[in-house]
């Protein structure tokens, strides 16, 4: 077996973060944060018993829809 087949058979899993990771990276308090995953602005938890996780890529993709609608505002502000 080649190291891709192996890859493909078993993946490298997605790490789980925190909400103590989230909000460092985020930059909101723990109330602003779980009001927005009430109002479905923010990504929905992964359970773990009574612990909360979310996937290291659907933050990361978060971050980026959030880079996204910025660009327009930037480019604005620049005269672009």
């Amino acid at each position: 077996m080649t190291t891709s087949t192996i890859d493909k058979l078993h993946p490298t899993p997605d790490p789980l973060l925190s909400l103590s990771d989230v909000l460092t990276l985020i930059g909101v308090s723990e109330s602003t944060w779980w009001a927005g995953v009430a109002d479905g602005k923010f990504p929905p938890a992964v359970k773990c018993g009574r612990r909360s996780f979310w996937p290291q890529s659907t933050i990361a993709a978060f971050i980026e829809s959030l880079k996204q609608k910025q660009k327009p505002m930037f480019a604005e502000r620049e005269g672009k």
